[in-house]
Parts: C-alpha cells; sequence; structure tokens
C-alpha cells in the first residue's frame, strides 16, 4: 500500500512524499501542502480497516483527543477527516528521531538528560490528565525528541478520555509489554495517569540501562515480570548513581497503583528532587578530591575558635591522621558531614543521609 500512495494528493491538497512510519492499522507519511507548502506528518488508515467500525472510531476518537489537548510536548493536529475510502489526521511534522532510535543507536543515556526527557513527557502527560486524558501506550517508540532537544508525545491511538465511549472489551490486553503496569495488563479500561506514570518509568530505565526493566520470550513471560517481579536495580548497571534513583523506581513502578506517585506533577516534583541527587553524586565523583579539602578545611574552620596558634595545626595533622587510619580500616575516607559510599546493592549515598530522600514522602 504505501508505494501506491507516495505521490497521492488527499483531499486535493495533502500530498504524500514520503513513508514515516508503520503501524498494525495505519501509516505514517510526510506530505506537503499544496495550499501554503508546509510539510506535515499524516497519518492514514490502512484501506483493510475502512469498514471496522471499531478501529474506525477509535482512529476518529485519536483526532477528537488531540483536538483537546494542547502541550509543548504533545504533538499538534491540524485537520483530519476522510477523502472517499481514505481516513486521515493531518500533524505537525517532527523534526527528529524517537527514544528507540536513540537507545538503540548510542545505548545507555547520559543521566541527566535521561531525567530531562522523562520529566519533559511527564509535563505533556500533565496536560493530558487535567483533559481527564489516558495515553495507555507510552513507550520510546511514542516519544520523539525534535531537533531542538524538545520532547513529543505522539500516537493517541489507544488513549481515553472521560468523555468517550468505551471500546474496548474488559478483559482485552491494551499497551505494550515492555512498559505496560499490572493492572493495564488485566484490564485495559482500569488505566489511568498512575498507568501512564508508571510507563514513563519504565522508559526512563531503559533511557539509563539501555534495556527495559522486564524482558523475556514472549509478551505473557514480560507482562508476568511486571505485575511479580520486583524492579531491577538501576544501580547495579550504572553504579556511578546515587540509590535515590533505585528508591525512585521502586515507588514510581511499584504494583499497586496507590502506591505510585498519584499525579504527574508529584512524578514531576521527585524528578526534579532526583536530578539534584544525580547531579550531587556525579560532582562528587568528578571533583573527589576538591570536595575532600573543602569538608576538611570546613570542619577546620569550625574548630578554629578552640584551637589556635600550634593547636590549630595539631588538630588538623590529628584529623588527617585519624582520617587516614579510618580510611586504612574500612577502605573508604570517612568524612564528617557529606558521606559518598558505595553499598552492597552498587548504589551512591549522597547527603546527610538515606533519611533525606523519603521511599513513601509524597513528591518522591
Amino acid at each position: 500500500m504505501s508505494g501506491d500512495m507516495i505521490g497521492r494528493v488527499i483531499k486535493g491538497r495533502y500530498k504524500l512524499i514520503d513513508e514515516l512510519g508503520r503501524g498494525s492499522f495505519a501509516t505514517v507519511y510526510i506530505a506537503r501542502d499544496t495550499k501554503n507548502n508546509r510539510i506535515y506528518a499524516i497519518k492514514v488508515m490502512h484501506f483493510e480497516f475502512a469498514d471496522d467500525g471499531e478501529l474506525l472510531a477509535r482512529f476518529q476518537r485519536e483526532a477528537h483527543i488531540l483536538l483537546q489537548l494542547s502541550d509543548p510536548h504533545i504533538v499538534r493536529i491540524f485537520d483530519y477527516g476522510d477523502d472517499i475510502d481514505l481516513h486521515y489526521i493531518v500533524m505537525d511534522y517532527i523534526d527528529g528521531q524517537n527514544l528507540k532510535y536513540h537507545t538503540l543507536t548510542h545505548g545507555p543515556m547520559e543521566p541527566l538528560r535521561a531525567l530531562d526527557y522523562a520529566r519533559q513527557i511527564s509535563e505533556g502527560l500533565d496536560t493530558a490528565y487535567k483533559h481527564g486524558v489516558v495515553h495507555r501506550d507510552i513507550k520510546p517508540q511514542n516519544i520523539v525528541i525534535n531537533s531542538k532537544d524538545v520532547v513529543k508525545i505522539t500516537d493517541f491511538g489507544l488513549a481515553r478520555s472521560r468523555e468517550t465511549v468505551t471500546l474496548t472489551q474488559s478483559n482485552v490486553f491494551m499497551g505494550t509489554a515492555y512498559y505496560i503496569p499490572p493492572e493495564q495488563a488485566e484490564s485495559g479500561r482500569s488505566a489511568d495517569t498512575r498507568s501512564d506514570l508508571y510507563s514513563v518509568a519504565a522508559v526512563l530505565f531503559e533511557m539509563l540501562t539501555g534495556n527495559p526493566p522486564f524482558e523475556g520470550e514472549t509478551a505473557v513471560d514480560i507482562v508476568v515480570k511486571h505485575m511479580n517481579d520486583k524492579v531491577p536495580s538501576i544501580c547495579r548497571v550504572r553504579p556511578e548513581l546515587p540509590r535515590e534513583v533505585d528508591l525512585f523506581m521502586q515507588k514510581a513502578m511499584a504494583k499497586a497503583p496507590g502506591d505510585r506517585y498519584s499525579t504527574p506533577r508529584e512524578f514531576i516534583n521527585a524528578i526534579e528532587q532526583l536530578q539534584q541527587h544525580v547531579q550531587a553524586s556525579l560532582s562528587e565523583m568528578h571533583n573527589p578530591k576538591e570536595r575532600n579539602a573543602e569538608d576538611e578545611e570546613q570542619i577546620t574552620t569550625e574548630k578554629s575558635g578552640r584551637f589556635r596558634g600550634k593547636n590549630r595545626g595539631r588538630f588538623r595533622q590529628i584529623y588527617t591522621t585519624s582520617s587516614q587510619k579510618a580510611g586504612a580500616a574500612d577502605g573508604c575516607l570517612q568524612r564528617a558531614s557529606h558521606r559518598t559510599n558505595q553499598r552492597s546493592d552498587g548504589c551512591r549515598t549522597t547527603g546527610p543521609g538515606p533519611g533525606h530522600f523519603p521511599r513513601d514522602q509524597p513528591g518522591g
């Protein structure tokens, strides 16, 4: 079909000039508007499904949902309709690649960049949440990064809003196995914004490690792991990252929706806290000597009132000698206030200690 479609003009104005991607029920093309010479992406439903009432209703529903949503991180819709036997949706053309391409091409992503992308995805989902829309198919293939490094959420083909009639039977599997939350695997109708956020966390896991959190030989194997297995530790793969990354994942990908972040805004707040922890961890890793010197100078300054003249020099000597002995005993230099340890789970710890990032604190 796609080869025959190139060169076709839809509705007397949209000329198809190249194929962007193909799905089970539709193909996306690059199209030129012959009236204003603008370039668009146009999604065309496959001919053989034109008489399928449910698929046609879903296709039309995607257009209606996109018309409700206006956000820098959601693809924009410009037009939709049908041309005799052809149903189409005209959308913004995004000059970029999807996240799956980035992972396959470049492997694991730089942590702060991955967190920034996750935050942008969540910003788009926040707009969807406020309009009662659930995407239900967040995955790397549906997240496109444009040439300005801005995230765009695409493909609302499985999306549902509170105004639309339910089309899916309660026992029908919907979504993509690698990123699907347990409740959605059981019933697509039970998915809500917490389900979308679970999928964002699974996408973030893949950005950081190069692989989705759960893998298997079949889709069923993967879904069963989502429902039963503990989220793997990212720190075992990326030991330079702080343990707060794993704590975040445990909450974001909790099996029960009630144990997760309840809104996109809570999720975004947690991401922003996580960015601070990661930045601190990476800074300490890159500048350990400078940080140690700062810590020692701070302690020396605080004690200067009691140690003057020769005593001050003596304190420095005692502190340095004691620290070296402690380091020889347990393999690391113990620091008074800002600890950086390597845990048995592979994670680094930063800041005052574990209580600095409570697992059950709202928003992170």
